[in-house]
């Protein structure tokens, strides 16, 4: 399991002894991998993987996708979540395994209301975007006199949400909004507009 230096010794009939030492090198392989989106759910991978290694085996986790090149592009069918594995070889056959999540997103699309209604009827009480194929979300909501009112980087949380007391503290106004999506690719999507609070 680890280098070792181990020690013989013959001794024959007439109590000669003969010793010698050798050491036994153990070339431990490391899989490893990283992930660079080209789009939605094109996924460029990078074997990272050491030492010496020779021989990339890898499944892409939907039951079709394989491949024995070290950096593979592969375009998921489907979204999701799919265990990517790779297996790295040595010219020693020693191997290594990684499996990782891999996400494969649907394509970018985003919605923003121009109104909602904060009077706790249970309809239309809250204000956010609603979109999907994007990684991280940012809302700020800012007053007439350019005041931050509010701010959420979780795509659950909206503005209004909680008890009927937040919702009578949002008056009827005309207010901006700033949303800023991420994107698997690291590309940044930015909307800028207006909301109506009416009741």
């Amino acid at each position: 399991l680890q280098t070792t230096i181990y020690k013989l010794s013959v001794t024959d009939s007439c109590s000669i002894t003969v010793t010698n030492s050798i050491e036994v090198k153990v070339i431990e392989v490391n899989a490893v991998f990283n992930v660079n989106y080209l789009d939605h759910s094109t996924v460029q991978f990078t074997d990272l993987s050491f030492t010496d290694v020779v021989q990339w085996d890898w499944d892409f986790g939907d039951n079709s996708g394989v491949s024995e090149l070290q950096n593979p592009v592969y375009t998921f069918p489907d979204t999701g979540v799919f265990y990517v594995t790779l297996i790295a070889s040595n010219e020693e056959a020693c191997k290594d395994t990684v499996i990782n999540p891999i996400f494969s997103y649907p394509p970018f699309n985003m919605w923003i209301p121009n109104t909602f209604t904060p009077d706790g009827d249970g309809i239309n009480d809250a204000f956010a975007a609603i979109g999907e194929g994007f990684v991280s979300y940012e809302m700020f909501i800012f007053n007439r006199w350019g005041e931050m009112i509010f701010q959420t980087d979780s795509y659950d949380l909206r503005w209004g949400d909680g008890q009927r007391g937040i919702l009578d503290n949002i008056p009827i106004d005309v207010y901006s909004y700033k949303l800023i999506a991420r994107l698997p690719t690291l590309e940044t999507k930015q909307f800028i507009g207006r909301v109506t609070v009416i009741r």
